[in-house]
């Protein structure tokens, strides 16, 4: 059994060197790990018995929701199939290069299938005669408005993203915590900040994305807001803590991957603490502040 640890050990610190902090979380202690493959939106989870790796293979769990729910359930079975070929080795690199081999197998297949499906369509409507000139050409400019539309607006989230700054990762009893922060100066860019990081699939996937801002609206009027995504209260005391360390023209975001232990009230002091020592490191918390802690005039509650 001292065998085993020692090699799930060192397996796991070669997986986070191999794919990064950023991308593989580990939890050595639990003898599990978290690996997010940004690039094809796959999530693999690992947790190792303490038979592994001489008698027993990882349990896995893998999750692609971009995939169709046959093609994912497919993905899980032929990684079981191939953890059952494997004994007696450490095996989580090959299975994860194994899986991303695989993932792109499928979307290419997928992709593939569209487009004969994209073509049938094409020759069917031709076919019947349904479009005729003038149609094709409302279509296409159409389609050209919405394709310059769409670049607009993913050059403005590409601009948005650059503007957010992350913080390092807190765990805590399994679950883990991470604060962006970004500049804001009206609604509008709160959303867009919102929409920037939720295209980060692992923000995405987060259990909460608790959310508050404080934006000088001029004349003594604060617009300001919350939003607790489903972790009760958490949203308000994010606010809280901008009007205590006056803060303004900012949007604060707490991720939070919720690791199966409840942590009871202290979730909220590690909400708030990541959350402000980001702000601190961000310029924003204002020492000097004498600001009640209402801020002015509140924003609708979500």
């Amino acid at each position: 059994m001292e065998d085993n640890q020692v090699a799930q050990e060192e397996e796991l610190q070669a997986l986070q060197a191999i794919y990064g902090e950023e991308d593989c979380t580990v939890f050595p202690e639990d003898a599990r790990c978290v690996i997010f493959l940004s690039d094809i939106g796959v999530v693999i989870r690992a947790l190792f018995p303490q038979e592994y790796p001489s008698d027993a293979a990882p349990l896995l769990e893998v999750e692609a929701p971009h995939l169709p729910f046959d093609a994912e359930a497919e993905l899980h079975r032929k990684a079981e199939e191939m953890l059952a070929e494997t004994p007696g080795n450490v095996m989580m690199f090959e299975l994860i290069e194994w899986l991303k081999e695989k993932a792109v197998d499928i979307m290419e297949t997928l992709e593939k299938e569209q487009e004969v499906q994209d073509v049938s369509g094409d020759a069917s409507t031709e076919q019947w005669g349904l479009a005729n000139d003038e149609l094709l050409n409302d279509l296409d400019n159409y389609a050209t408005d919405e394709a310059v539309a769409h670049e607009l607006e993913a050059q403005h989230l590409a601009q948005v993203a650059a503007a957010i700054v992350t913080g390092n990762t807190f765990s805590e009893k399994r679950s883990v915590f991470q604060a962006h922060v970004a500049p804001a100066r009206s609604v509008e860019d709160v959303e867009a900040v919102i929409a920037a990081l939720l295209q980060n699939r692992k923000v995405a996937m987060a259990t909460h994305n608790i959310m508050a801002y404080r934006i000088d609206a001029t004349n003594g009027v604060w617009a300001q807001d919350y939003d607790d995504d489903g972790e009760t209260a958490a949203g308000n005391r994010l606010l809280h803590l901008l009007q205590c360390t006056g803060a303004r023209d900012v949007v604060v975001v707490v991720s939070r991957w919720y690791g199966g232990v409840k942590l009871g009230p202290d979730r909220f002091k590690i909400i708030n603490n990541v959350a402000r020592v980001l702000l601190d490191k961000c310029g924003y918390v204002n020492k000097s502040a004498k600001e009640s802690h209402s801020g002015g005039s509140k924003g609708k509650r979500k």
